[in-house]
């Protein structure tokens, strides 16, 4: 637009009516190009209007739930040594593997069970302490979301024992037998023992096979207990009463009469019984009425030595005092080790300057077995 011309003369000649004519149609010019203006603007005639751009809503976030992992069974009863098949249903995860424990130990051991890389779990074979086990199966894809189970291990195992009595010989063998029953697969395993009164000085031995030995000594008490405990579950055990018995004999040999001065032998035999081993240790003794000491003579052991049949000969040399105590009868004792009642005695006369024996006073034997 141009510029309205400037032109004072005309300006002078207007009167102020005039001039505020002029100023409301100015105004209304004014008014009449604002209104042309946004009618172009409206109708786009040759207009663009910038627009602000909007920015992108952000997408709502994703709802995702945790990852479960369930086993199946949840609990479950398993005896000694069996087997039992678990699974476990990963939710929420692509990945569906699971990772087996028991007890918190990655495929468990032997104290608590084992279980394989597809859930078969095998039951130990030794009744836990604590017999409830606890099994795991934690997710591959999240190893903080274990499933659990509860195993409890049980024992059905019973025990019997042969025989469950018995005699056996000082020093001889009998084996003993003990058997398990059970649904399961047990230890079989058996913890052999022996107790009794007389076990503080020996009551025979009792070896892993329960081959029992009776001690080559008798004790007192004669009667010990075996015992078969299972290893499996301790709670289970069999006794059997064993009943020590001593049934060798002892015989002594010896002269009837010795000279004041000289020397006599004497032999002690020990025969054991049949499969029998007693101890062979004998003790010797001398003793008389009428004397004491070194005035009864001097007795010494010689040998030890086996004879036929098992039996065992102990040969011992008496020397008689120079002078013959009064009375002239000095007695001699053999007692074993293995059952001192089953001592053995002879009685020896004295001969002084080779006197004779009085027939009244002559004994009739001089072997003297005592049984109990």
């Amino acid at each position: 637009m141009r510029p309205f011309p400037h032109d004072s003369r005309l300006i002078s000649t207007i009167t102020p009516s005039q001039s505020v004519l002029v100023e409301v149609f100015l105004f209304a010019i004014l008014i009449t190009i604002a209104a042309w203006l946004c009618g172009c603007a409206a109708t786009g005639a040759g207009l663009v209007t910038p627009t602000t751009p909007t920015a992108p809503k952000p997408p709502p976030p994703a709802t995702s739930e945790s990852v479960a992992v369930t086993v199946t069974p949840s609990t479950t009863a398993i005896i000694l040594g069996n087997t039992q098949m678990f699974t476990a249903t990963v939710m929420n995860a692509s990945d569906a593997s699971v990772i087996w424990s028991a007890n918190n130990i990655a495929g468990g051991d032997p104290s608590v069970g084992t279980i394989s890389a597809v859930g078969l779990y095998t039951a130990p074979i030794d009744l836990p302490a604590i017999p409830t086990v606890q099994i795991a199966a934690t997710s591959a894809a999240d190893t903080t979301k274990p499933g659990t189970s509860a195993a409890t291990i049980t024992s059905d195992l019973q025990i019997a024992l042969a025989p469950a009595a018995a005699s056996v010989e000082l020093g001889a063998t009998r084996a003993f037998q003990a058997s398990l029953t059970s649904a399961g697969h047990p230890d079989p395993t058996i913890r052999w023992t022996l107790s009794g009164g007389a076990c503080s000085l020996g009551c025979g031995t009792i070896d892993s096979n329960g081959d029992f030995t009776a001690p080559q000594i008798l004790s007192l008490p004669v009667t010990t207990i075996l015992t078969a405990q299972s290893v499996a579950d301790p709670s289970k055990r069999a006794s059997a009463a064993v009943t020590i018995t001593s049934n060798f004999t002892l015989q002594l040999s010896a002269p009837i009469s010795v000279a004041a001065g000289a020397s006599a032998g004497i032999v002690a035999t020990l025969t054991p019984a049949a499969g029998s081993n007693p101890s062979p240790a004998l003790t010797w003794s001398l003793s008389g009425s009428g004397c004491s000491g070194a005035s009864c003579g001097v007795l010494s052991v010689v040998t030890a030595q086996s004879a036929g049949g098992g039996a065992n000969a102990n040969s011992a040399t008496y020397l008689a005092p120079p002078s013959a105590p009064s009375p002239n009868i000095v007695t001699i004792i053999a007692t074993p080790q293995a059952d001192p009642s089953k001592r053995a005695q002879a009685t020896l006369v004295i001969l002084q300057n080779g006197g004779v024996i009085p027939r009244q006073r002559q004994p009739r034997s001089l072997q003297i077995i005592a049984s109990r």
